[in-house]
């Protein structure tokens, strides 16, 4: 106490707590140099789970600013047709954009048949062909959802088409022109229904600590 007063030191103590408490942070703490909110905020978080039905399924209020960039993953896909069908995505807010915005680049095989395509200016994006699928699978990432920039989708679909007893695997690109700031996402087929026996779906946020 010769050096620092009795109150001083309390004043010490009470600042070096303070400056742990910040550090640390409380749980569910939504400052985001804190430990508590890195560890809760690494990896994947699960935003969402549900099964695929109807001609179109939509999800929405999954994008948000607590994430820039999601991972969406469908296991097992199944249609209730033996005959081709498109699938096709588009962006939300508190409906579907129409806007003739989207931009599509696609590579793949059919079989030992390889093929590639593009599109712009279209009222929704086209990712993948589904017919009487099962044992089929996607993954793709969404980027930029929720925030004033260009909005992308990026994925690689696995599916085996019964009608023809071959396999495609195809890689697509997607972008929406604008600045929007979307909230949920809508898959919509060019005829027949999704089976919702099979059609998992999952949306994950990306951490950002």
């Amino acid at each position: 106490m010769a050096t620092v007063s009795h109150a001083a030191q309390h004043a010490d103590v009470n600042d070096a707590v303070e400056a742990l408490q910040a550090k640390v942070g409380v749980d569910g703490s939504a400052v985001t140099s804190s430990l508590d909110y890195k560890v809760a905020n690494q990896g994947l978080t699960r935003i969402f789970e549900g099964n695929m039905s109807g001609t179109t399924y939509s999800i929405s209020n999954v994008f948000s600013s607590a994430f820039r960039n999601y991972r969406i993953t469908i296991s097992k896909f199944g249609i209730t047709s033996s005959t081709t069908r498109v699938m096709s995505v588009r962006f939300r807010t508190t409906s579907d954009d129409t806007t003739a915005g989207y931009s599509v680049s696609e590579y793949g095989h059919f079989g030992a048949t390889a093929f590639n395509g593009g599109s712009s200016a279209q009222s929704s994006g086209n990712v993948c062909s589904l017919s009487g699928a099962y044992l089929s699978s996607a993954s793709f990432d969404v980027l930029n959802p929720n925030i004033s920039a260009v909005t992308g989708l990026c994925g690689d679909f696995l599916t085996y088409q019964s009608n023809v007893a071959d396999y495609v695997l195809r890689s697509t690109r997607l972008m929406m022109g604008t600045f929007t700031q979307y909230t949920g996402i809508s898959f919509i087929l060019s005829a027949s229904s999704f089976d919702a026996i099979n059609c998992n779906i999952t949306v994950y946020g990306y951490g950002q600590s």
